[in-house]
């Protein structure tokens, strides 16, 4: 694999460091993690990375694993045939990256560092009936993992994308693309399950054609302090996404939510939802953003925040907002925080169920909504019991 361009490294080189006077980082500091020093390269070998991740899946999907390291990636297991309508590949580039995340400190650092990006193709008219489970398994202390998955026109498929990293203090700094084709239709399930001292920074662009269908539903676990910021392009008319996401939060952690949602045509439709749990010191921020420009008739836009908290220590911020610029159009948004209810609580527990048992019962029905959804019953299940 061929080493990243170097105009990348001398963009990221030249990109300020935001700070708290940025909007889209005023609950995020940067400045205790030195971006600007994360090294290219680290050495492997260290790594004790989390071993359920590599389940076995019975009949239930097709796996690629690979572990990744600053030199490449090594296959550990691929069940994907070279008769099936799905290629793959780790590939010196992916497809461009559009604006404005181009301009992205994390999303340019990314681009310099990558040894290479992990590719899969759907062929045109193409129907995978089994879900495709993509296992990335980071063995370093630094990771700049890039993910580029293409569906052609009138294709359908799911995914399972988890990742698991070492349990050691870790950086990571990642890019996931998603293009669609005309009336292609795609489920994309995620796992974020880094070890408990990872600092990680996820970049994500969804780009959609005519008539496609994007399902994202997104489970955050693992790492110390991240942010996931998202950009989803409706460019075709009739195009559809949907992005549901659980978050379950203890000790310290901090989860950052940074969405955008642009209605590039008419007709098109958004519904974001994203659940969150909340216990000890935890936090986490939604800030999302949709934009309807003028022109864009029949757009419908929906996105709601619902926040558990387990804890009065817990610290959610909320921050959705509307940028609409025509009439025609139907837009929603809402959010809500509120403890755990006492009333259920003592329900449960006077039929003999011990709180922390009671509590997990509440907080399994609280983020059922967004599991439910999940392609496979023994993925589902697994992250049933992570949450």
């Amino acid at each position: 694999m061929t080493a990243p361009a170097p105009i990348w490294e001398t963009l990221f080189q030249a990109t300020a460091v935001p700070t708290t006077k940025d909007e889209n980082f005023k609950y995020t500091s940067l400045k205790e993690l030195d971006v600007k020093s994360w090294p290219s390269a680290a050495p492997s070998g260290r790594a004790t990375f989390k071993g359920e991740a590599l389940q076995p899946l019975t009949e239930e999907g097709l796996a690629l694993c690979l572990r990744s390291s600053q030199s490449g990636f090594t296959i550990l297991k691929n069940e994907i045939s070279a008769d099936m309508d799905v290629q793959w590949m780790v590939s010196d580039e992916g497809w461009g990256v559009s604006a404005p995340i181009q301009d992205d400190i994390f999303a340019r650092l990314t681009l310099a560092r990558s040894f290479g990006v992990l590719r899969i193709k759907i062929a045109p008219r193409a129907r995978i009936e089994k879900p495709i489970r993509v296992v990335l398994i980071c063995e370093d202390e630094v990771f700049y993992p890039r993910i580029s998955i293409e569906l052609g026109a009138q294709a359908q498929a799911a995914l399972v994308l988890e990742t698991a990293g070492i349990d050691t203090a870790a950086s990571v700094s990642s890019l996931l693309q998603i293009k669609l084709e005309d009336s292609s239709e795609l489920t994309c399930a995620t796992f974020q399950n880094w070890g408990e001292q990872t600092r990680y920074f996820e970049r994500q662009v969804f780009d959609l054609s005519r008539a496609s269908h994007l399902r994202v539903i997104a489970m955050q676990k693992g790492g110390l302090k991240g942010q996931t910021r998202t950009e989803t392009f409706l460019r075709g008319e009739g195009a559809r996404s949907e992005l549901k996401a659980a978050t379950r939060a203890s000790a310290s952690q901090h989860f950052d939510y940074w969405i955008s949602t642009e209605h590039l045509a008419p007709r098109t439709t958004s519904a974001l939802d994203y659940w969150t749990v909340l216990g000890g010191r935890s936090r986490a921020i939604f800030n999302s953003r949709v934009v309807i420009p003028t022109g864009m008739s029949g757009a419908d836009a929906y996105q709601k925040n619902r926040n558990l908290l387990l804890s009065r220590e817990a610290v959610v911020d909320t921050i959705p907002k509307l940028e609409i610029a025509h009439d025609d159009v139907k837009c929603a948004h809402g959010a809500s925080a509120s403890p755990i209810n006492e009333e259920q609580l003592y329900y449960l527990m006077s039929r003999g169920i011990l709180r922390p048992q009671a509590e997990a019962m509440i907080v399994d029905g609280f983020t059922d909504p967004v599991l439910q959804g999940l392609p496979m019953e023994s993925f589902r299940e697994r992250v049933r019991s992570a949450l």
